[in-house]
């Protein structure tokens, strides 16, 4: 069964200089052992690993609560969450918070690094204009005022609501950019028969052995997502090259691998994160720890961590399924193939991690072999 303890929890960020609102802001949205909200879910890890649809979102839903005590706190605070894709769900910002800046100023801030974010002016005064702040931190369907002295029921209604209102937001934000991406993966699977499932195994186990290595939830998902991408630039590649049914020749090989450039070209300049790390391991999933790959000859940790896991899972998936130009290798004949590869072509400390996982793998695989339809069923993690 699925260990509960992977599942996402919402993050919510409370802003008062009275340490006294911060402490009850701790007591009221800080869920206590054993209670519903300490044990509800979000879309939990499975679902996010193979791709099922969200379901709707809970009454209770599991908080994340930081507590700073200064607006400009709390603009590094949002910064520093989204730097590790992290984002919070809502924040409560107190409007007079002496000697720093107010909060009319810290929204304003928020909004502009984090349009996503549904913000609360917290104020035990009448003298801050509504439209002053919806003009300052648009917009306004993103922006409640709540008055104090606020009781625990509302706190808590409004943090479930707010929380529950960016979730479904995010969700389908999620759902149109993934769009996207199948929808350019599937432009390389008409090219290459071979590649239509391969892609789909690929994102599945790479989010797999990511898990593995104690990604967080939303990197994890991340690399499901990008991994998909990883040989966009083979849409580029001639026929007579893609689809031979032979070995490739030196010639027919520098013309493969130029895919890797292909496209990392195709994906430069996006300011997406899931489209970022796809460039990444476009460019350098055929990379080696030694040096010895290609294109650039990056070593070691100079690799992205995300290429590292797909250059393993690239290979393992390639060498257990047939190609054009030889059968399915077994599975053990392929794990002794890839172990010779352990430190010089593949991260050592990754290959471990996926040795440990391999029946895992394996599962996935027969399971997406047994079902074309995508996602597949779901196996154990």
């Amino acid at each position: 069964m699925l260990d509960t303890s992977l599942t996402q929890t919402l993050r919510i960020l409370a802003v008062d200089d009275d340490p006294a609102v911060g402490q009850l802001y701790r007591r009221i949205l800080t869920p206590r052992p054993n209670s519903p909200v300490a044990g509800a879910s979000l879309a939990g890890f499975e679902e996010r690993l193979f791709g099922t649809p969200a379901t709707d979102a809970p009454q209770n839903v599991p908080v994340d609560l930081d507590v700073v005590s200064q607006g400009d706190q709390a603009v590094e605070a949002v910064r520093a969450a989204l730097a590790e894709g992290q984002p919070y769900a809502a924040v409560f910002l107190d409007v007079r918070m002496p000697p720093g800046p107010d909060g009319v100023w810290a929204a304003q801030e928020v909004r502009a690094l984090d349009p996503r974010v549904e913000i609360v002016i917290v104020t035990a005064y009448s003298d801050v204009p509504p439209e002053d702040v919806c003009r300052r931190a648009p917009p306004a369907a993103q922006l409640m005022y709540l008055q104090k002295p606020f009781s625990p029921h509302e706190i808590r209604q409004l943090a479930g609501t707010l929380c529950e209102r960016w979730l479904i937001r995010e969700t389908e934000s999620k759902r149109t950019r993934e769009e996207i991406v199948r929808r350019l993966a599937a432009a390389a699977e008409t090219r290459d028969s071979d590649t239509g499932m391969h892609i789909h195994r690929i994102g599945l186990s790479a989010a797999l052995l990511a898990w593995a290595s104690g990604w967080p939830p939303g990197e994890v998902d991340q690399i499901r997502v990008a991994a998909l991408l990883h040989d966009v630039g083979k849409i580029g590649i001639p026929d007579h090259v893609l689809l031979k049914p032979a070995r490739l020749n030196e010639e027919e090989m520098q013309i493969m691998r130029s895919h890797t450039e292909a496209g990392a070209r195709l994906l430069d300049g996006s300011d997406v994160p899931v489209l970022q790390m796809a460039r990444d391991i476009a460019l350098h999933h055929h990379e080696r720890w030694d040096g010895a790959g290609y294109p650039e000859g990056l070593a070691g940790e100079d690799i992205p961590e995300s290429a590292r896991i797909v250059a393993i899972i690239d290979v393992y998936d390639a060498l257990v399924h047939d190609r054009v130009y030889r059968p399915a290798f077994p599975d053990e004949a392929a794990l002794a193939m890839m172990q010779e590869g352990r430190g010089s072509q593949f991260d050592p400390v990754l290959f471990d991690r996926f040795t440990e996982q391999l029946p895992r793998f394996r599962e996935l695989r027969d399971q997406t072999n047994a079902d074309a339809s995508l996602p597949p069923a779901r196996i154990a993690v």
